[in-house]
């Protein structure tokens, strides 16, 4: 596996931590989502990643949204080889 995947999988892992643990803090979890997207977006080059946004709507901060994405971002490029 490329480093970038690493990468990419390892932040989106600890976003979405901090998501589930920050959820009773909203505000966290959006400034975090916030962030999250145009490091991914940047580390993939990936329009995909941009789903990711999704995480923004309130009440699915609860699930793994970003490691979800980040996930089928890679086995899509790895199925498109």
């Amino acid at each position: 596996m490329e480093i970038k995947w690493i990468l990419a999988f390892s932040i989106a892992a600890l976003s979405d931590l901090i998501d589930y643990v920050g959820g009773f803090i909203p505000v966290m979890g959006d400034i975090v989502d916030v962030i999250t997207l145009p490091i991914l977006f940047f580390i993939l080059q990936e329009p995909l990643v941009l789903a990711g946004a999704i995480e923004l709507i309130p009440g699915v901060d609860f699930v793994p949204t970003w490691i979800g994405v980040v996930a089928f971002s890679y086995i899509k490029k790895k199925r498109d080889k």
